[in-house]
């Protein structure tokens, strides 16, 4: 039985038509961070990765007769094209990231980091009190799981990302989520 309260965001409104045409000059991907899983097909080869244990059962049942798709306990950062970032990189402090940093730099022709906030927590908070309310109602619901206070939350600039990955162009996207007034996706290529 799959303790749904270790799950903490049960569903997301990726944009996978927006997503495969990004990267439709790619053969794999590596979704880092994956969540449930959030496409229903693939003709890439997409590798599935999410630290929290508890996603497996979801991800195995959803997936396991999908042969474009392998779920993996580790992820895995050579041999791959793309690696997705989805709503990954808030929760990310500065050694983390740094770390993560060092493992995919150079490991991928295309990173995509996707749902970066533009603003801090308590000024996104306040942007969607006028701007969708339905969305900061969801963030109160989370600000009740203490699993997603286990998380923290850290603020980076596009500046503060990109520097840290010499050797790539970046460019600024719409958000691949549902989110754009508040949220970007930035996409790094290599040169």
């Amino acid at each position: 039985m799959i303790d749904s309260k270790k799950i903490i965001f049960k569903k997301t409104f990726f944009n996978t038509k927006k997503f495969f045409k990004i990267i439709r000059n790619y053969y794999s991907v590596l979704d880092y961070g994956c969540g449930i899983g959030v496409y229903q097909d693939s003709k890439k080869k997409i590798f599935l990765y999410d630290k929290n244990k508890f996603l497996y059962k979801i991800l195995k049942k959803k997936y396991q007769k999908k042969k474009n798709f392998k779920i993996i306990r580790k992820p895995i950062y050579k041999n791959i094209d793309v690696i997705l970032l989805n709503s990954c990189l808030q929760y990310l402090n500065e050694k983390e990231f740094k770390i993560l940093a060092s493992k995919i730099r150079n490991n991928f022709k295309l990173i995509i980091f996707s749902d970066i906030p533009k603003y801090s927590r308590l000024i996104e908070g306040i942007i969607l009190i006028f701007i969708n309310p339905l969305r900061i109602l969801e963030f109160c619901k989370f600000s009740f799981n203490r699993n997603y206070h286990k998380l923290g939350f850290y603020y980076r600039n596009q500046d503060q990302i990109v520097k840290n990955f010499k050797g790539y162009s970046s460019k600024k996207k719409e958000n691949l989520n549902n989110e754009n007034f508040t949220r970007y996706t930035l996409i790094l290529k290599r040169k």
